[in-house]
């Protein structure tokens, strides 16, 4: 009677298995939580890359166009910077900001082209000395873009050459 009864102990029990599914779920629900994070982190740094790069894409765009001209006249949504050539004629370019698209255009010789997208704001103003007195030449330029929930906004002074 004293003979003892031995189990088979090649596997594991049914409680033992439902504990390691519920660690291991655990473990992966914790792996796609940072995950998740780094992925919205790295769209978030993605669009603050692209709109850092699409402002000063535009400050250089305009600053490039607008420098040899001598005569300017700010508007609501833009600008109109003019030059009078040596041969007489007037050329001419006009920024024009679309707030519901964010697209920033100028037309250069009656030709629009987009200058940059994700605009949501620009400011063209004239330039002037700590006492408020204008300076003639020195434009004050200010681009704002937005894309997704990273922004950036640059103001730079632009010194017209051709100005008096």
């Amino acid at each position: 009677m004293g003979k003892s009864l031995k189990l088979n102990s090649k596997g594991f029990t049914l409680a033992e298995l439902v504990i390691s599914l519920a660690v291991g779920g655990f473990v992966l629900i914790a792996i796609l939580s940072v995950l998740g994070q780094n992925l919205r982190y790295n769209k978030m740094a993605q669009d603050q890359i692209f709109i850092q790069d699409q402002v000063r894409d535009t400050i250089q765009g305009v600053s490039r166009l607008i420098m040899d001209k001598d005569e300017f006249t700010p508007r609501t949504n833009g600008a109109v910077f003019r030059r009078l050539l040596p041969t007489g004629s007037l050329e001419e370019v006009e920024f024009i900001h679309d707030p519901g698209t964010g697209e920033l255009k100028y037309v250069l010789n009656g030709n629009a082209t987009v200058l940059a997208r994700d605009i949501t704001a620009i400011s063209f103003k004239q330039g002037e000395k700590d006492d408020g007195t204008p300076i003639p030449n020195l434009i004050e330029l200010t681009v704002k873009g937005e894309r997704g929930r990273a922004s950036f906004e640059i103001t730079e002074k632009i010194v017209l050459r051709n100005m008096n």
